[in-house]
């Protein structure tokens, strides 16, 4: 198994195609049944462990943002009673997966950092965050692993003691699973069917 014969539409360099992401997904599904460990996943997963443990901050976590902060809609919206935040957490991954450009994907990666609940740690983790995102967006072979990003930052956020170590085992871990990708990626998917609906059905 190579990553890029994991997506047929691989090259285009303006975001994924329509169908693209799923069709990434079933295709590692199937190399997962032939080989659970795939060399290519365990190589990338390292190096997205070293590419993050780059971002590492000495010292103690920053102090916490003051409460009452709201989540920002694509559209510009604050949302303090619309899509939950773990739904619009993994918009932000559709987002990024579909970016036309790097920055508009790491733009939807910070932004994930705040989402994911953690304000105290948004300093230390958002260069990580976007130095990982920029990574995966770099290669349209590999670009439908953004959809992972938002559980990566998930899990790293909920580490008060060095999120970014966290992000890097997370990612380092999960990576190169091929099993679990396509199960995160199935859960994200399913949260975003919900953010859609939801947005949907909000008065104008």
């Amino acid at each position: 198994m190579t990553l890029h014969s994991l997506n047929g539409t691989a090259g285009a360099a303006d975001g994924t195609a329509p169908g693209e992401t799923e069709q990434f997904f079933r295709r590692l599904a199937g190399a997962a049944r032939r080989d659970p460990a795939p060399r290519p996943l365990r190589d990338l997963a390292e190096a997205a462990h070293r590419l993050v443990l780059r971002h590492v901050v000495p010292g103690p976590p920053a102090a916490p943002e003051p409460a009452g902060m709201r989540s920002r809609l694509p559209n510009g919206r604050y949302a303090p009673t619309g899509p939950a935040p773990g739904d619009l957490l993994e918009h932000l991954g559709h987002l990024a997966a579909d970016a036309a450009s790097e920055g508009e994907a790491t733009a939807a990666g910070g932004a994930m950092v705040g989402v994911a609940g953690a304000p105290g740690s948004v300093p230390v983790l958002v260069p990580a965050v976007t130095a990982l995102v920029r990574g995966l967006h770099s290669d349209p072979a590999i670009r439908p692993l953004l959809r992972l990003v938002p559980a990566l930052v998930g899990e790293a956020a909920s580490d008060r003691s060095d999120p970014v170590v966290a992000l890097a085992a997370a990612a380092r871990r999960l990576l190169a699973d091929p099993v679990a990708c396509v199960a995160a990626w199935t859960s994200s998917a399913t949260a975003d069917a919900r953010f859609h609906a939801t947005i949907r059905q909000e008065p104008s």
